[in-house]
């Protein structure tokens, strides 16, 4: 992901990258979208989780006939709730061709889950993530409900300006790049450092994520592997594996493999999900504030690295005034993340006029709830009526559900 400070645009790409706009507000409406190729994945229970039905003791007459009933079933049930809604909404017909219908390019679970993974990898400050590291990620529980979101990053309270920033064959004091080199351990980021799986288990707004799926953009390392599988993780739902051959992956298909833990690689089937931040404040107010926040910041880094000075020298040989490789400068704020999460969260909406989604966070900066507009949970988005307008009240859409025009 790249931040395009002048753009007016969100974009998450969930194939390769994720654009994001530094531009916020306090309402989470998704007004502008563009979403490429929309083949969208078929929503419910993925198909190759289905175990098959076996014919070796049911002959062709008995299979027709389960079908037949089945059918039969459906059709009685889709004919029961027509009746009651027809009656209760005074005339209301589901099967009306004049019925407005749901918005036809919503995102699909699969594809949410994922964006919220690419968009969590954004807060990372990480310049250089790592093949063996997915930057961001997701826990399900198994309502369809987020439980648990991470990004790789120091452990809490530790500064991003003390510790080291290089990789294992990047030196953080005397190399500017990614040109080889040799160095010590701990000068690199690799013993501070903690994975985005790991945080999105220790950050966890539920009780336990037992039974749960995790998604992330790359496949875990076998670190994180130990943690997923100790956690109670029943599914693992992954894009790529940067480095499918490592001892790494191969330990982590080793340990899933053993301790049942499904592995699925999908690939997204919307590339691209554009969202537009609309505000009314002037680029010259903002541009003066994220002047002054700036000032703070660098005073106060400069403050973190002077009192830990001493045991990083002494420990490691470290000084973090001569670090090379620091932190990415183009992160993601903690209002731009979630709000970004609550705008992501709208394109899940079905409303055909207004797509509205909502973050909530406590005082730890830990998500603890998300959602969007729509009707209730069970309740069929194929019969309740989408009308803003209608001659009768009950053939609108407010008396069932939360919308915001």
């Amino acid at each position: 992901m790249h931040i395009l400070p002048n753009s007016t645009f969100f974009v998450v790409a969930l194939t390769s990258s994720v654009l994001a706009t530094r531009r916020v507000v306090a309402t989470a409406t998704a007004t502008s979208r563009t979403i490429d190729n929309l083949h969208r994945l078929a929503e419910g229970i993925n198909p190759c989780s289905c175990q098959p039905v076996s014919t070796s003791t049911m002959s062709t007459q008995d299979t027709l006939k389960c079908s037949t009933e089945s059918d039969v079933s459906s059709q009685a049930k889709s004919n029961s709730i027509r009746d009651i809604i027809h009656l209760e909404s005074r005339g209301y017909d589901i099967h009306s061709p004049n019925n407005i219908q749901k918005r036809a390019d919503y995102l699909s679970w699969d594809d949410y889950f994922l964006a919220v993974a690419y968009l969590s990898g954004q807060r990372s400050k990480d310049p250089h993530p790592s093949s063996d590291s997915s930057g961001g990620a997701c826990i399900v529980d198994a309502m369809g409900r987020i439980v648990g979101i991470g990004y790789d990053g120091f452990p809490r309270g530790c500064s991003d300006d003390c510790l080291p920033w290089a990789s294992p064959a990047v030196s953080s004091n005397t190399v500017e790049d990614d040109t080889r080199g040799e160095e010590a351990w701990l000068n690199t980021k690799v013993p501070y450092l903690v994975h985005a799986e790991i945080n999105a288990i220790l950050n966890k707004c539920s009780a336990d994520v037992v039974g749960g799926r995790m998604f992330v953009p790359n496949f875990p390392s076998n670190e994180c592997a130990k943690f997923i599988i100790q956690s109670g993780i029943q599914e693992i739902v992954y894009v790529e594996d940067h480095d499918v051959d490592s001892d790494s992956s191969r330990a982590s298909r080793i340990l899933f493999e053993v301790a049942g833990v499904k592995m699925t690689k999908i690939k997204p089937s919307v590339p691209s999900i554009t969202i537009n931040f609309r505000t009314g404040s002037s680029p010259l107010s903002k541009r003066t504030s994220n002047e002054v926040q700036n000032n703070n910041d660098i005073q106060q880094n400069e403050d973190e690295m002077e009192k830990y000075l001493g045991i990083l020298h002494r420990e490691a040989s470290l000084d973090p005034f001569t670090y090379k490789v620091k932190k990415r400068p183009d992160y993601l704020s903690w209002d731009e993340y979630f709000m970004g999460v609550a705008f992501l969260s709208a394109q899940r909406s079905k409303d055909p006029n207004t797509q509205v989604g909502a973050c909530i966070v406590d005082q730890d900066r830990c998500i603890i709830g998300i959602g969007y507009n729509g009707f209730p949970r069970g309740c069929s988005d194929e019969v309740l009526p989408w009308a803003r307008e209608a001659s009768c009240d009950l053939h609108k859409k407010y008396p069932y559900g939360k919308f915001r025009e």
